[in-house]
């Protein structure tokens, strides 16, 4: 078949802001094409029960069949391991169809960390993408008159530490009113007004949640992008001038899951599968025979993520979702409203709190777990901060795997949970963590494994996301901050190339990044006869 000029690996926030900034530039006659291991979801059909939900999970959970893949579609990304599990969306735009959507910039600070490139040291590089992803997904903060967010409020107010109480900016359509009634919006997409369910992180069957489906994605499909699903990505091999991309494409038959695999030629290949997935497939490449610096696999960050719940509190909290079914009584709201900064002279001691929801598919279960089957004496808290970032990923039977051996004893752990025991103690009730977590902790928001850096010494791609041939010649006598020598045509533009921790939710820095990376990918002297 005719090579493409651009394949880009993944739909979630690096691969579609790249598919709808790139398509939108390119001459006629090139071609762009999206490859997504999911399936493509729509409101509606999110899992609401919580057998359905473990329906979605791609891997085992339980017993024998734990991390074995049984549902290569599944909507849950559930990786055991060692130390820090990971959780993340699969299908269609990608962590966008499960994250709470908050949207937070990060400190100064975490820039200026000499792990960073020097072309990124300075915050402000990144601000005008900031600016162009908040215009695409629509953000806007949301009413913080719920009961979960004034018991934050409350908490916030006993505090006997500096500690400041925000709105969060998400990416949901307002609630109905007289000047907003749902429609169709200026991507030509169908949506609804936000019904304040509390099932943004089970998937909006509503249909108000400003997913990537709803806005980068299909701006990419009427600029003429190709978007093929259920197709993942093994490795990627070296070609003249060219990149081979080799796929294993899932489709069911016989009530059984059947492969095949398929192999596309590209120019430009862009790898956006996330932390783990980017950092497997490039691994998997590596072994193939693609030259990658050391450091692949290397800088592995949970972004700082410590979950637990405040429980027996003395005020009202009512945070179990109802998703699209018809409720009584007051509104439940987004799955994050409020943030909770506690402050620190240092930045690595800042963390940021919030609180959460339980989506209605696993309230049931959760209310038993915490002895509150109402959950309405019960918060959520989610715990962000800066964990040193020294995890490594590597590969187990063919697929990603974090150690992180020092994770539970670098007193990180401990720093979160006293931080999540004293709001607790705040609101007057006890602290408790999920059980079958046990010491060990889980991430929805991994990072690095393909950080960015300005040699291959330090880094497996540069400030523009491109991939470090560290082999070429005269590879190590490149000055920090150089381009140094690269795979023409091979990036990097997701989560896996961030070099540390944010402390924040991450989607609008990676959002940023890539259109950082689009931007570089156009001006390149070697792709002008590819872009108008």
């Amino acid at each position: 078949d005719q090579p493409y000029d651009v394949l880009i690996i993944g739909s979630g926030y690096g691969g579609a802001v790249c598919a709808a900034r790139l398509s939108a530039a390119m001459r006629p006659g090139t071609r762009l094409a999206v490859l997504e291991r999911g399936r493509e979801w729509v409101p509606g059909t999110f899992p609401d029960t919580f057998a359905n939900l473990m329906r979605e999970s791609r891997y085992g959970l339980f017993g024998r069949s734990r991390n074995a893949l049984r549902n290569p579609l599944g909507l849950i990304d559930f990786t055991f391991n060692d130390e820090v599990h990971v959780m993340n969306g699969s299908g269609l735009g990608g962590g966008s169809l499960i994250n709470a959507g908050v949207a937070v910039i990060p400190d100064a600070e975490v820039f200026q960390q000499p792990c960073w490139p020097m072309d990124l040291q300075d915050r402000d590089v990144l601000m005008p993408h900031f600016e162009a992803v908040a215009q695409m997904l629509d953000l806007r903060p949301v009413p913080c008159d719920t009961t979960k967010t004034l018991a934050l409020r409350r908490l916030a107010a006993r505090l006997k530490r500096p500690a400041i109480a925000t709105p969060a900016f998400v990416t949901v359509k307002p609630q109905r009113s007289a000047h907003y009634q749902g429609g169709v919006n200026r991507f030509g997409m169908l949506q609804r007004p936000c019904e304040l369910c509390g099932d943004c992180t089970s998937g909006c069957n509503i249909g108000a949640k400003n997913t990537l489906a709803f806005n980068y994605l299909p701006l990419a499909r009427r600029c003429g992008a190709q978007i093929f699903t259920q197709t993942e990505v093994d490795h990627i091999e070296p070609m003249q001038g060219m990149h081979r991309v080799v796929c294993t494409q899932h489709y069911p038959h016989a009530n059984k899951w059947q492969t095949r695999t398929v192999a596309l030629a590209a120019r430009i290949v862009i790898v956006a599968a996330g932390s783990l997935g980017s950092t497997g497939i490039l691994l998997r490449s590596q072994q193939a025979g693609l030259r990658l610096s050391r450091q692949l696999g290397a800088s592995f960050s949970g972004n700082g993520d410590e979950y637990g719940f405040v429980v027996r509190a003395d005020c009202q909290t009512r945070v179990a979702g109802v998703g699209a079914h018809e409720s009584s009584g007051p509104p439940i709201g987004v799955a994050q409203q409020l943030h909770l900064k506690l402050l620190d002279d240092c930045f690595r001691r800042r963390m940021l709190l919030q609180e959460g929801t339980s989506p209605r598919a696993l309230s049931n279960a959760l209310g038993a777990l915490l002895m509150d089957l109402d959950l309405d004496s019960s918060l959520p808290l989610l715990a962000l901060g800066h964990d040193g970032a020294d995890g490594r990923v590597a590969l187990v039977d063919g697929r990603p795997h974090v150690f992180w051996p020092q994770r539970l004893k670098s007193g990180y752990s401990e720093f979160a949970h006293g931080n999540l025991r004293e709001l607790a103690k705040a609101l007057d009730g006890g602290f408790r963590r999920p059980e079958m977590l046990g010491e060990k902790s889980v991430t929805v928001h991994p990072l690095g494994g393909c950080g960015m850096g300005d040699t291959p010494d330090l880094g497996v791609v540069n400030h523009l996301g491109q991939v470090f041939d560290p082999q070429a010649e005269a590879a190590s006598r490149y000055p920090r901050g150089d381009a140094g020598p690269v795979h023409p045509g091979l990036y990097v533009a997701d989560g896996a190339v961030l070099p540390t921790s944010l402390g924040v939710n991450p989607f609008f820095t990676i959002a940023a990044l890539a259109e950082h990376i689009a931007a570089g990918i156009q001006a390149d002297p070697q792709w002008s006869a590819m872009f108008a």
